[in-house]
């Protein structure tokens, strides 16, 4: 009798142990399922640099790049800068999965100096934004 008990419970703790694993094999693939739906922000380059140019001069302006890698919309809601010498234009309309659009970033110089300055954009992706980076010297 005490073999057959010890037979029973080694079996019920292997259906346990079996059990639990597939549990969390099973979670594992929804969170990888989640975290790999929905809109994806992938950028050519992630900064830029401007180089030397001089105060008195035109702006500068560099047109970022993205492909919306997901399989959903991506929408650009807005942007933050680090200064009010940075101007973002953003894409006003969706970005389809597989279509390509455009952050272009502009430095209006003002003072003299190295500056590297980021630019935080908001869109509807995993952790809901993501910074763009220009930096230069302004003589």
């Amino acid at each position: 009798m005490r073999k057959w008990l010890k037979y029973t419970l080694l079996v019920v703790m292997a259906v346990a142990v079996a059990t639990l694993g597939v549990s969390a094999q099973s979670s594992a693939e929804v969170t990888q399922q989640q975290q790999s739906s929905g809109p994806r922000m992938t950028f050519e380059v992630m900064s830029y640099d401007f180089g030397e140019f001089s105060k008195g001069g035109q702006s500068k302006k560099f047109d970022f790049e993205f492909t919306n890698t997901g399989d959903a919309p991506l929408v650009v809601v807005r942007s933050k800068s680090s200064c009010r010498c940075i101007e973002v234009a953003l894409p006003k309309r969706p970005i389809a999965p597989g279509a390509k659009g455009v952050v272009t970033i502009t430095y209006v110089p003002k003072d003299s100096g190295v500056f590297n300055k980021g630019v935080e954009i908001f869109a509807n992706i995993p952790g809901g934004s993501l910074t763009l980076f220009v930096k230069g010297n302004v003589q």
